[in-house]
């Protein structure tokens, strides 16, 4: 599915330490690695330019039209379509970069040594935020979803998987759904879909540890789609109905509570548990709650409630802060990976993932630039546990890399940006006097954006 234009560069460097630091090489290696180790990336919409751009700069990137066809009548004009994209913003909020130090004592090492001691991990690292950022998209597609937090994949979720894609149109041959560690496991344990003469084909694809097309998704594992484990600090309560609560319920009375909780808080309800926003509250201790988006599955008298306690913003932040968003009153530290939001309201542009790799009580950082101002003190609401899959159309993402600008030639640095498939990628090398030693610096800018939530679908279990 890639296609490399810079592939043939491992093969023209010898063991002559004088080529070791030329930073072209450097890069062109570098994106060969970065090109191998992205999951999500290959299979979403890319817009790539050579314009040179700045960290927050606004890109304009397209969203390409939907087209209907019309009837034309005997003796009739036909329907001019407009078949422009709509254009859509996307900040440059991503810029991701690793620095590090080739000691002199190593600096004499051949070229691929040094590439495969320090770039090739380097670059691995960048990669794994970059998929660890996208994935976290999936969380503006909450209104979209099949299955159940804590209940296995099975056939029937994954026929229903196709029942929902159906239903929003998605066209069916590029069907995509990258799934957790635990959701494959999940998967191969279903003897329908480990059965080559069910498969089509002679078993190979399971056998060899990938999962394959399955009823029309191309289903991809990722290791950065992290399963949200329990161990999150929660409250229990439960319904307080004697008839239970339908599907499309949204006022819940509940008992069992001695302490009111939260507003905004996320919560799962037994037999429904779906990721639910309680956006209202009755009561002191509570006796009844207010969920949005609402229930999916009917629920019974005495069923669970689980509420994922938040924490708190610890000093007021402004739309399109960057970086760090310090935390406090988490007992037991977020995951990467978990959806978190800062509001009573259920609203999907303001949710975001948590992309670093060890979250803590004190500090988390997000997918991307605050959509809008947060008060100190302000909720930090930690969504429930489980495995949130992710299927989709490649229109459903995008992902726009601009070049960074090269240093000032009269500095003393050599630099390289090298691009292909979508992805440029920016290679620094100088000399560290305090450090002594070749210090090299890789990195990327680009943000991502969602172009259409009527072409993903999360997929829970």
């Amino acid at each position: 599915m890639k296609s490399f234009m810079i592939a043939k560069s491992r093969n023209i460097v010898g063991a002559n330490s004088l080529t070791a630091f030329v930073p072209e090489l450097w890069a062109q290696e570098g994106l060969i690695v970065l090109e191998e180790n992205l999951t999500m990336v290959p299979l979403i919409h890319r817009d790539f330019s050579n314009i040179v751009a700045k960290f927050g700069e606004t890109i304009h990137t397209r969203r390409p039209a939907k087209l209907e066809s019309s009837r034309k009548a005997i003796n009739t004009d036909v329907t001019t379509s407009d078949v422009s994209a709509t254009d859509v913003e996307v900040k440059l909020d991503q810029w991701h970069h690793i620095s590090f130090i080739i000691d002199d004592s190593e600096a004499s090492k051949s070229f691929q040594d040094l590439i495969a001691t320090y770039l090739v991990p380097a670059v691995q690292g960048i990669a794994r935020n970059i998929d660890l950022g996208l994935l976290a998209q999936k969380y503006q597609f909450l209104e979209n979803n099949v299955g159940k937090l804590g209940t296995a994949l099975d056939k029937d979720i994954l026929i229903d998987l196709d029942t929902k894609m159906n239903e929003l149109l998605i066209p069916e041959d590029t069907r995509f759904c990258n799934i957790t560690s635990a959701a494959k496991g999940q998967i191969l344990k279903v003897d329908d879909f480990t059965q080559a003469h069910i498969l089509g084909d002679d078993g190979s694809a399971l056998r060899t540890a990938s999962v394959g097309e399955l009823l029309g998704v191309q289903y991809l594992h990722s290791q950065n789609n992290r399963e949200i484990t329990s161990g999150n600090t929660v409250q229990t309560f439960a319904v307080d109905n004697i008839a239970g609560y339908d599907v499309g319920e949204t006022d819940i009375d509940v008992d069992g509570l001695s302490a009111t909780i939260t507003a905004g808080a996320w919560c799962t309800i037994a037999g429904d548990m779906t990721p639910q926003k309680i956006i209202a509250l009755t009561g002191a201790p509570t006796t009844a709650i207010e969920i949005s988006p609402g229930l999916q599955s009917a629920v019974v008298n005495n069923a669970a409630v689980t509420v994922y306690t938040p924490g708190e913003v610890n000093g007021a932040l402004s739309e399109d802060e960057e970086g760090e968003i310090v935390v406090d009153e988490f007992t037991v530290a977020p995951q990467t990976g978990q959806l978190i939001d800062f509001s009573a309201d259920y609203d999907l542009d303001e949710t975001y993932g948590i992309c670093q790799p060890t979250p803590t009580t004190t500090s988390v950082w997000l997918d991307r630039l605050l959509a809008d101002d947060i008060a100190n003190d302000e909720a930090a609401c930690i969504g429930p546990a489980g495995n949130f899959s992710f299927a989709w159309h490649p229109h459903a993402l995008a992902i726009v890399s601009r070049p960074l600008q090269l240093p000032p030639t009269n500095t003393g640095a050599l630099s390289s940006v090298q691009a292909s498939n979508g992805l440029g990628i920016r290679v620094t090398i100088s000399y560290d006097a305090v450090k002594q030693g070749v210090r090299v610096t890789v990195d990327l800018l680009c943000g991502y954006k969602v172009l259409n939530a009527d072409l993903g679908v999360l997929v829970y279990s």
